[in-house]
């Protein structure tokens, strides 16, 4: 199985967990996420991401892994939201 996510534990390393389901997919099994996400601009603690966005929408934030990038250039702001890397 490749590209998918996994995961284990340590006191159980003969057992691997394939995570293939995900919030808003509708009971569909799939080996990933769509990478976008988007805030709600009245309460920026709660948003929509994955699935569970109709991607079509306005002020999405796409590309979000390559934000988990060291290597990639630094971003102070995308579509008006403030960014902070450590």
């Amino acid at each position: 199985m490749t590209g998918s996510v996994a995961y284990g534990f340590t006191g159980e390393p003969g057992k691997i967990w394939a995570v293939d389901e995900y919030v808003g997919n509708k009971g569909q099994k799939a080996p990933k996420a769509p990478t976008v996400i988007k805030y709600d601009p009245s309460n920026r603690t709660k948003f929509q991401w994955g699935y569970e966005l109709d991607r079509t929408v306005a002020d999405k934030i796409v590309g979000v892994k390559l934000l988990l990038d060291p290597d990639q250039p630094k971003v102070s702001h995308i579509n008006g939201l403030e960014l902070r890397r450590p």
